[in-house]
């Protein structure tokens, strides 16, 4: 096996425990240390939007989360920030993955595309 192989598979498992330990989180109430609305990607794709940065002080949007974005991050910033996460799921680099982690790797990329779009919107720029 590959130096890159391993790297993906690497990825791929740091990625899917991110989504399980954020896909866990979501059934903790307020109360037990998780703030409402915080968390990745909901299941099925759809971004998390019931927080939006706008008051200083105020949580940064799901979509600035998921790309590792502040709340004040400018459009490039954004773009770079999507760019940086993508590049992990290029198609030459899946094509190395077995068909579970591939699905699981396609639908990270989806999430990811979904923030940037997001992301784009909300600072009034069209993706």
């Amino acid at each position: 096996m590959s130096g890159a192989e391993l790297f993906v598979i690497f990825l791929g498992g740091v990625g899917g425990y991110c989504i399980v330990l954020t896909l866990m989180s979501r059934g903790k109430g307020k109360g037990e240390g998780k703030s409402q609305g915080e968390g990745g990607p909901q299941a099925g794709g759809a971004v998390d939007d019931t927080h939006h940065a706008g008051a200083e002080g105020t949580e940064p949007a799901a979509c600035d989360r998921v790309l590792g974005i502040d709340a004040q991050a400018g459009p490039e910033q954004v773009h770079a920030a999507y760019a940086r996460l993508i590049a992990r799921y290029a198609p030459e680099q899946l094509a190395l993955l077995d068909a579970p982690a591939r699905a699981q790797a396609e639908q990270e990329a989806r999430w990811i595309g979904e923030a940037y779009r997001e992301a784009m919107r909300r600072r009034g720029v069209r993706a």
